[in-house]
């Protein structure tokens, strides 16, 4: 059984490495996907546990205004795995519209596999403390049926704004041959549920910053500390970005998706633009945010 109380304790050193050497890493990446040069061997296992074969290793280049490109494999080693992710990042037909060598524009991200558990589908849920939990940002789940596995990383949930397990299976459910056998979501999941094994696992990701590298935590950077001073400037600035974002009429922009860039939730899909999902309860959510700001601050905007 998996120890959380272990997992949290594992976290919380490993955000107290010296990150240098992952910089390093990132470095030689990019150095790679502009020359196609190898890297050398090196021992990475004080940042990733790297059992061979079986360790995914994903990597991924980000740039604004541009779909995200990316592949993951497993090697006999570390390194070897990564230069086998370079290599298919290179023979990517959109590589070339990434600025690899401009370290402001194009950020690097690398995510390994860690803590790979085998799961029975009926029991895969978001609302239990245990091995079974599925929690958006820290587990990412594998579906596997003759050989061939599909994988849904914990930094996805970010990357394509997930919030919940239905999305995350519906999501794995378009990379398999399923998709062809029918449209209707629920029989999909079904079949995944009765056909393919299920697997969850965590991960350890770094993405590039410029000239620093940061460590990611629910697929965002983790606070080192966490006090009311900052809660208080969170609540602040929270209440000044729900007035920024008022339409004319007074309600107020409750849903956002950074990943489809449109503001339609993901409990409801089909509705157009001029018919968003609003009533009494969203509203009030955000009234009441205010008022509470106003309770702080006195502040009368």
């Amino acid at each position: 059984m998996l120890n959380f109380a272990k997992f949290n304790e594992y976290d919380r050193e490993w955000y107290e490495k010296d990150s240098s050497r992952i910089l390093s890493l990132i470095k030689l990446i990019r150095m790679a996907l502009l020359t196609g040069e190898e890297l050398l061997e090196e021992d990475f296992s004080e940042f990733f546990d790297f059992e061979p074969n079986r360790t995914l290793v994903y990597i991924s280049l980000f740039e604004a205004g541009k779909k995200m490109i990316r592949y993951g494999s497993k090697r006999s080693t570390f390194i070897s795995t990564v230069n086998r992710d370079v290599e298919m990042l290179r023979n990517n037909s959109r590589f070339a519209e990434f600025d690899v060598k401009n370290d402001e524009k194009c950020r690097i991200m690398i995510e390994v596999m860690q803590d790979r558990i085998q799961v029975l589908p009926e029991v895969l849920n978001t609302h239990k403390f245990d091995d079974t939990r599925f929690e958006p940002g820290i587990t990412g789940i594998e579906i596997r049926k003759d050989g061939i596995s599909y994988y849904y990383m914990p930094t996805d949930a970010i990357t394509y704004s997930h919030l919940g397990l239905k999305s995350v299976m519906g999501h794995l459910a378009r990379k398999t041959p399923v998709a062809k056998i029918t449209n209707k979501i629920p029989d999909r999941l079904k079949i995944i549920a009765n056909e393919y094994e299920h697997y969850l696992f965590k991960s350890r990701a770094y993405v590039s910053l410029n000239d620093r590298v940061i460590p990611l935590y629910r697929g965002n950077i983790r606070y080192t500390e966490y006090n009311d001073e900052i809660a208080y400037n969170q609540i602040i600035k929270s209440a000044d970005w729900l007035i920024a974002n008022m339409y004319d009429d007074g309600r107020f922009l409750c849903y956002y998706d950074c990943c489809e860039d449109n503001y339609k939730d993901h409990e409801h899909p089909t509705r157009t633009e001029d018919n968003l999902y609003y009533n009494d309860l969203r509203h009030c959510g955000g009234a009441i945010a205010l008022l509470r700001a106003y309770q702080l601050t006195l502040d009368n905007k």
